[in-house]
Order: structure tokens, then sequence, then C-alpha cells
């Protein structure tokens, strides 16, 4: 199976019954685009696609039996509702969709340490609406299509499944949940 967009080959990131994903190049030109699947030398043309310059998701992950936002305690351990974030507390939150990096890294390669590459545009991380102190936001160390923000939880933020979205230049992506407990 390949998958071109505007006529250029892309990376394969996920297949299953009736989802592909891919990974848009760093390089695309926002606006209109074509995407062309062929799988065995059946091809598939979908036109009309929406290219952004963002568009920020927050990756998602099932963990004692619900769905919440993949973030890491300042540890490196695993945020989940049965050791939630803690308010004060400095959060590794992994997201796609960031665009343009400084400096720039190619297509389908992983994040570098060294420099590490930013994102060019600002990402704000809101709880509940309210905008959080944010450390700034780079392409993930070693992974692929994956961007790192790094933020602290308010000190007076509610404990409970909070709502969390990202916001870059207007564009919010979708509502996750974050679960966080009670100030220490």
């Amino acid at each position: 199976m390949t998958v071109k967009l505007n006529g250029d080959p892309v990376p394969i990131i996920f297949v299953s019954q009736g989802q592909i994903n891919i990974q848009v190049p760093f390089n695309a030109t926002a606006g209109p685009g074509v995407v062309e699947i062929d799988n065995n030398g059946k091809v598939l043309t979908v036109s009309g696609i929406q290219i952004n310059s963002v568009q920020p998701g927050v990756y998602e992950i099932s963990v004692d039996g619900k769905t919440i936002a993949a973030a890491l305690h300042q540890d490196g351990t695993l945020i989940r509702p049965t050791s939630p974030a803690i308010p004060g507390e400095v959060v590794q939150l992994f997201f796609t969709g960031a665009g343009a990096l400084n400096p720039p890294v190619s297509t389908n390669q992983p994040g570098p340490t060294n420099p590490l590459p930013f994102t060019v545009e600002p990402v704000a991380v809101k709880l509940g609406g309210v905008e959080q102190e944010g450390f700034g936001s780079f392409y993930a160390p070693g992974l692929i299509s994956a961007n790192q923000v790094n933020f602290r939880v308010g000190a007076s933020e509610a404990a409970g499944d909070r709502e969390l979205t990202l916001d870059m230049n207007g564009v919010i992506s979708k509502t996750v949940i974050l679960p966080v407990g009670a100030a220490q």
C-alpha cells in the first residue's frame, strides 16, 4: 500500500479497517489537497482535503478503564486515574499536528535531542479553559510524528477529570481528559 499527498509519497503511520493515518510532510503547503491511496493496484483518490499549517491533537491512551491524555509526571511515570497530576507539578504532554519546527526535521525521522527542534507556532495548554504556565513545545526526542509540551498544572486547579485542550494560534484541539489529584 502506498499513499500520496498532492502527488508526493507520504509515510503511513497506522492502518486498520477503514482508517489510514499518514504523516503530513513538514513542508506541505497549507490549502486544498488530494490524497491518493494505492492498495495493490486499486487506486482511490480523495480530493478536497484541507491541509492546515497546524492542527493540534492530543494523543490519548486507555488506562484503568478510562481514555485520558497521554501524559507523564516529572519523574517520567504515566499519569493515570490512580496516579493523577498534582497541582503545581510540571507535566509532559504528547500531541501531534504542530506543523513547522526550528530547526527543521525531515519527515518520517525521529525527533533529535541535539539540537532540540521547537515548534514554530506557540502552544497554549488549557485546563477547564484556563491557560496553564507553559515551558515550550518541541518534536519529541526519539519519536516520529509526536510533539511534546511541558506545562505546570495550576496550583489552584481543582481535583478530578479535567478537560484539557491545546490552542495553537486559535486552532483548538479536541477536548481530552487529564486526571488531576488534590493539592498536597
